[in-house]
């Protein structure tokens, strides 16, 4: 059995545990080939699943020279060449510069770069104010001495890829943050902080850290909501009541920091331990059109002969698309229910012998 938060290659998975048992062995390799079969059958490689630093060329920290950060960043699942890429048509773009969150602050994780959740991966590649949506995921690998170190850096790292995407020619007002849990939390962070360029806006789902419940640093929780009240921040802050981290009661700042809409009440058949990480569920799909025409609302000045038949387009185009991602979404269950049974029937072989 390979682990998901590890990148290996397909062919080293069947002995990751040097298992010398011939059940146990035959059983790993017809494990890890269903796999790769029904992940190709998506789309989805088997090295997607997680990432770490490639070369240090491609590192923010090393490309402007700022030893404070550790972070790269993704575009269509490959690492960003910093020194070598190129954004053609970039004026035509909307960028989404999207963050992960944290499991562990006080040490470097593995990141996974295709992970961009349903709203996202609908939005992605479609047109908005006669503009293509583009997605990077920015990877961080970095962490903290303390609770309260790690958000200022991950703020820095928004601001150096901002700086890195202006850069390439997008124009800021093209540029939507979004994030996920401590990502989200150091997007409202970035947002508070940086006043200037002034961007697109920003999407955050799930903000939190510290946590879960009961949460322990209270005292950073609350220096922070008192520099987001202090700015605005023109944004949608998406928040689950049965969250294990922060509720719409943790929350419920939001409302007192200007520009910022507070939304509750999707993905209500959710539980407490999926509620987190609703922004990967399928019941989010119906957070899509709310996002898109908060983007849209925010580009639109900049555009003046859009048509009614080219919008009708483009929402057709949408739905189409989230019907294949809610296809693919069950194939992924499935395999994950196929890693289980697999598994027992793997530690069954084993005990037999």
């Amino acid at each position: 059995m390979f682990d998901l938060n590890r990148k290996i290659p397909l062919a080293v998975v069947m002995n990751q545990q040097g298992d010398t048992n011939k059940h146990g062995g035959k059983l790993t390799a017809a494990l890890c080939l269903t796999i790769a079969v029904l992940l190709g059958s998506v789309g989805v490689s088997v090295e997607a699943f997680a990432t770490w630093q490639t070369d240090p060329e491609n590192n923010l920290s090393n490309y402007f020279k700022n030893n404070d950060v550790d972070a790269e960043l993704y575009q269509d699942g490959k690492v960003v060449k910093l020194k070598t890429f190129r954004l053609d048509d970039a004026k035509n773009k909307i960028v989404i510069l999207f963050n992960h969150g944290t499991r562990r602050w006080k040490q470097s994780q593995a990141c996974r770069p295709e992970n961009f959740g349903v709203v996202i991966d609908a939005l992605t590649g479609t047109k908005i104010s006669n503009k293509t949506v583009m997605p990077f995921h920015l990877c961080s690998f970095s962490y903290g001495n303390y609770n309260g170190e790690l958000t200022p850096i991950r703020a820095t790292e928004i601001q150096l890829a901002v700086k890195y995407i202006v850069n390439l020619g997008v124009s800021p007002g093209n540029i939507f943050i979004f994030g996920q849990s401590r990502g989200g939390w150091s997007a409202l962070y970035y947002a508070a902080k940086r006043r200037l360029p002034k961007l697109g806006g920003y999407v955050v789902f799930a903000p939190a850290i510290c946590g879960p419940r009961p949460l322990k640093c209270w005292d950073v929780i609350d220096e922070h909501i008192r520099l987001f009240k202090s700015a605005r921040i023109d944004g949608i802050l998406y928040s689950h009541p049965k969250d294990r981290y922060f509720t719409p009661k943790e929350h419920r700042f939001a409302d007192e920091v200007k520009g910022l809409t507070l939304r509750t009440g999707f993905c209500k058949e959710l539980t407490t331990r999926r509620a987190h990480g609703a922004y990967r569920r399928s019941c989010s799909d119906s957070l899509v059109k709310e996002v898109r025409g908060f983007i849209s609302k925010r580009t639109a000045s900049t555009v003046r002969n859009r048509t009614s038949e080219n919008d009708e387009d483009d929402v057709k185009k949408l739905e189409t698309k989230l019907k294949y991602l809610k296809a693919r979404k069950v194939i992924l269950d499935q395999i994950k229910l196929l890693q289980k049974k697999l598994g027992v029937l793997d530690a069954k072989f084993s005990a037999t012998q």
